[in-house]
């Protein structure tokens, strides 16, 4: 089930899941049961699945109530969402992947204050942390502290998962500020890699156009 999931074979681990489950009750298969079916979007089998793991304590607990928390905020359960990273985080405060979790959440539902907090504290933990660099980026741009914002793209370039997302910010940034040599340089390098979206076309266009190009 394990070997399955790690191959992206949902459906094949969902069911050797199942078939361990009807000869051994055990914490850890419902745990990457409940995962394995959130991945197919099954979420009420998913949420059943981590609910056999939530409040018995074991190691499993706050990893699936930190699961319950992804589900209800991809169903639209926000109230819910909330209570379940809380509850993760009241169990491990200083787990990093709990706190960026909390910290995303509150920044995608407009709790940017919150978000700032969170994330804030993920970097003091974790300075090279590059996904709360980058969001810390987007609450900046938002708020309108530009510098603060290029200083938070800057870390996420670091991440090669972030990395992309860190050069367009960026490249918008230094057209806002009208500092263009600097935007095609990163500008270039998320075109380079082939995305065409009207966003880099249009950035990369009135860059060269500013800069004589």
């Amino acid at each position: 089930a394990r070997a399955y999931s790690k191959l992206s074979k949902f459906e094949e681990a969902i069911r050797w899941y199942k078939q361990l489950l009807e000869k051994e009750e055990r914490t850890d298969a419902w745990y990457y049961l409940g995962c394995a079916l959130s991945h197919k979007e099954k979420f009420d089998e998913a949420l059943t699945a981590f609910h056999k793991v939530v409040g018995n304590g074991s190691h499993y607990d706050v990893l699936a109530s930190l699961q319950c928390g992804h589900v209800f905020f991809r169903t639209g359960k926000i109230k819910e969402a909330e209570e379940s990273y809380q509850r993760a985080y009241s169990i491990e405060p200083g787990n990093v992947d709990i706190l960026y979790a909390l910290g995303f959440f509150y920044y995608d539902v407009g709790n940017d204050d919150k978000a700032l907090n969170c994330l804030t504290e993920v970097i003091k933990s974790n300075p090279e942390h590059a996904h709360a660099r980058f969001t810390l980026g987007l609450i900046h741009e938002k708020k309108g502290n530009v510098e603060q914002a290029i200083a938070g793209y800057e870390k996420a370039l670091t991440d090669e998962t972030t990395s992309l997302k860190g050069h367009l910010r960026l490249g918008i940034m230094y057209c806002r500020k009208s500092e263009y040599e600097k935007a095609i340089q990163h500008l270039q390098k998320v075109y380079q890699s082939g995305d065409r979206s009207d966003t880099v076309l249009f950035y990369l266009g009135l860059a060269g156009s500013q800069n004589g190009q």
